[in-house]
């Protein structure tokens, strides 16, 4: 669905270039879940919002089924807008206070021009009861409802336009555990019912490793490992994959000793080597390739499988 190449992104910070995504060779398949995952500053959001046209590349190319997305015309543009779809991490800040929850979902329909009338309202009601919410919600304002409500609000106007694919970007970082349950299971029915493929954004690897199909992991803009989640969680082959894993094994959030290293002043070599307890001469020295196992791909001179 999405092929990336060589894609980098870069950010003016003084008289300086901050480099929040840098040189992502990535194709993530339809009928997926799909996670990003990494340490904050690591680059997921900055990589989505590029995948979506929200950011505009430095350089290097997005694909999606085959087209590149800063060549679509007004015409393709407003169509690849319909196909992807996105829920952001916020549910109190990305819905707008000041319409009623039916006009929320209902303005992606009447902006594709896809219902109106009676047909327009029967589809609003059937995509509130789609997410769990009653009919009577419509006519509500968004301060009435609780953040795993308005997250299923957002997820509802996702799902308006029957997308292909939705980019979500922390969608459960701001609710309570017993509400994260709720909208995961949420999302992967919806997956199931709606054949929607995911880009899931995520900090929580327990979170990942339920619902994702594949899992890349990133670190200072770059891609770390690529794979098959079940692969990667029970083999990770990048010195860093196991180390958040290990976190997360522990009870913690992500605590890798040492501090990450600017993305002004990258590494010389590879960009984990300050921090890998593996580290030799040449992971210091020389940047290591992405490169391709059987299943599984990683950016390391001495990988662990």
């Amino acid at each position: 669905m999405f092929e990336l190449k060589g894609l980098a992104k870069s950010f003016r910070a003084g008289n300086k270039e901050l480099w929040a995504v840098d040189g992502v060779d990535l194709s993530v398949g339809g009928g997926l879940t799909h996670a990003l995952v990494g340490e904050s500053g690591c680059g997921k959001s900055t990589l989505a919002r590029l995948m979506v046209k929200i950011e505009e590349p430095t350089s290097g190319e997005v694909l999606f089924e085959g087209k590149n997305l800063s060549s679509l015309t007004r015409d393709e543009l407003f169509a690849f807008r319909r196909k992807v779809q996105m829920v952001f991490q916020d549910p109190y800040g990305s819905l707008n206070p000041r319409m009623r929850v039916g006009e929320i979902i209902g303005e992606p329909l009447d902006i594709h021009k896809l219902a109106k009338g009676k047909e327009r309202e029967e589809r609003i009601d059937w995509l509130l009861e789609r997410v769990g919410l009653p009919k009577e919600a419509k006519s509500r304002y968004p301060r009435e409802f609780s953040g795993g409500q308005r997250q299923r609000v957002s997820i509802a106007r996702a799902l308006a336009v029957s997308p292909s694919l939705i980019v979500a970007d922390e969608p459960l970082s701001a609710l309570d555990v017993s509400v994260q349950a709720q909208i995961l299971t949420l999302l992967d029915d919806l997956k199931r019912g709606e054949n929607l493929s995911y880009l899931l954004i995520s900090h929580d690897l327990r979170v990942v490793e339920y619902i994702s199909d594949r899992v890349t992991v990133m670190y200072l803009g770059k891609v770390m490992e690529n794979g098959p989640t079940a692969r990667v969680f029970s083999s990770p082959a990048h010195p860093y994959t196991k180390a958040l894993l290990d976190t997360v094994q522990k009870g913690g959030s992500f605590r890798i000793k040492g501090d990450t290293p600017s993305p002004i002043a990258r590494p010389k070599g590879c960009r984990f080597a300050p921090r890998c307890p593996l580290a030799r001469g040449r992971c210091n020295e020389e940047e290591p390739d992405l490169q391709n196992g059987d299943t599984v791909a990683a950016r390391c001179h001495f990988p662990l499988s």
